[in-house]
């Protein structure tokens, strides 16, 4: 039997697993998984494993002689609507209740691997590598159960996750997230009504990113929305992705005839959306699970408004793909035509109604470079000016910073084009 050990970083922690699995149960083959990419090597071992269960534990994990002759029993107490067993440690100081889903598990291969399920999360549907087999647990809720087990045969790592810079808005955003979207999909979604947002994501050459931004909408609490996905004529696989997304009625793609830029992507979805509401998600980005309730809480019980926008969680993402969390950015209660401009806010989740949109001829695509770059500051300052914006301080969206986004690329153009939009005063 192989038995996997998450690393998180720490490959003394590690090997103080791997010693301990080799002292316990001299006949596992312990692998240590990559802290990048881990699933894809789950699913690499695991295409050629012929074994009927696996184990995986935590870097830091230490086992006593005593769980050999326990696990040969799990083994042969597991009944076949089980996923596997999940085996949590007798409680101890430096064990908490919330982390029973980070515990050691015996898995069942088959379950893992068998069609629909087809192994673990890769990256592009779930950047943070060390929640995949928390994820796969939730996805298995599906089709199995789950037993659980309590054992003083099992120490828990010391090096407590929960005392990672990411982590507790990891928990606080991603498990929901998780749990929300495989219970979801499993219930048939309709489109008996016409929607009251409508969700734009306008992509270009995203393909490694576009599925987490669509499994974010497919998780909301809310669902009385639309996924209105335009392509701008990527080059890299994004078109083969989009037909392999899962069927919702809800959710429509619509491919440009050739590459015209952000704004006339939104342009285009403007014109076919039904939501009273439209709201923007960037491809590499991600909306919080309750991001739509929260909109939509907002549009239906004030005012008259143009314009709802919030606050954001920020994420730095390094050259290997991993996302560092930056912190809440505050977006400013009140917005100005000036205040845009000269600071250049990234202001999102931004939801605009969509007739104010269309009265306004939509995105400018006679901006300079044609509205592909800084459209959602032109077209905020726009509004700002005539329009009624109201805010809601909360954090409702993640913005991922990357250095190959044509907005950092294309970041000394900034000037002159604020020069050019304060030259027309709109």
């Amino acid at each position: 039997m192989i038995a996997f050990i998450i690393t998180r970083g720490s490959q003394m922690n590690a090997l103080q697993t791997e010693i301990s699995l080799r002292e316990a149960l001299p006949e596992i083959t312990p692998v240590r998984l990559p802290e990048l990419d881990t699933a894809a090597k789950l699913n690499d071992i695991l295409a050629t494993y012929d074994e009927p269960f696996f184990l995986t534990f935590y870097a830091g994990d230490t086992i006593k002689h005593a769980f050999k002759e326990q696990l040969q029993q799990w083994q042969t107490e597991m009944m076949h609507d089980f996923a596997g067993i999940i085996i949590q440690p007798l409680p101890a100081v430096h064990f908490k209740e919330s982390q029973k889903s980070e515990c050691a598990t015996l898995w069942r291969t088959t379950a893992v691997i068998a069609e629909p399920n087809n192994g673990f999360t890769d990256r592009s549907h779930l950047p943070f590598d060390h929640y995949v087999l928390i994820d796969k647990q939730f996805q298995l809720l599906a089709s199995y159960s789950w037993r659980y087990v309590t054992t003083d045969t099992l120490v828990p790592s010391r090096a407590d996750i929960l005392h990672r810079k990411n982590n507790h808005v990891e928990k606080k955003e991603l498990l929901p997230m998780l749990k929300d979207y495989y219970a979801l999909r499993n219930h048939q979604q309709d489109k008996t009504q016409d929607p009251l947002i409508s969700i734009v994501l306008c992509t270009y050459n995203n393909a490694n990113y576009l599925p987490w931004a669509v499994r974010s909408v497919l998780a909301q609490t809310y669902k009385n929305w639309e996924l209105i996905i335009v392509d701008d004529r990527s080059t890299d696989g994004t078109q083969a992705l989009l037909n392999s997304l899962e069927k919702d009625p809800r959710i429509q793609c619509l491919i440009q005839k050739q590459n015209q830029g952000k704004a006339a992507c939104l342009n285009r979805a403007l014109m076919e959306i039904k939501g009273i509401w439209l709201l923007e998600l960037d491809a590499d980005d991600w909306l919080t699970v309750d991001c739509l309730q929260k909109l939509a809480d907002k549009a239906c019980g004030m005012e008259p408004a143009d314009v709802i926008y919030a606050d954001h969680y920020e994420w730095t993402e390094r050259l290997n793909g991993m996302l560092i969390y930056r912190g809440v950015k505050h977006s400013p209660p009140t917005l100005t035509y000036q205040g845009l401009l000269e600071k250049g806010l990234a202001i999102a989740p931004r939801m605009f109604l969509t007739k104010s949109l269309k009265d306004g001829n939509g995105w400018n695509t006679s901006a300079p470079w044609n509205g592909r770059l800084y459209e959602d500051i032109e077209i905020l300052a726009r509004f700002a000016k005539k329009e009624t914006l109201h805010y809601i301080p909360l954090p409702l969206y993640n913005r991922r910073i990357r250095s190959s986004s044509i907005t950092h690329i294309h970041a000394q153009e900034y000037k002159k084009w604020s020069s050019w939009m304060l030259d027309q005063n709109f």
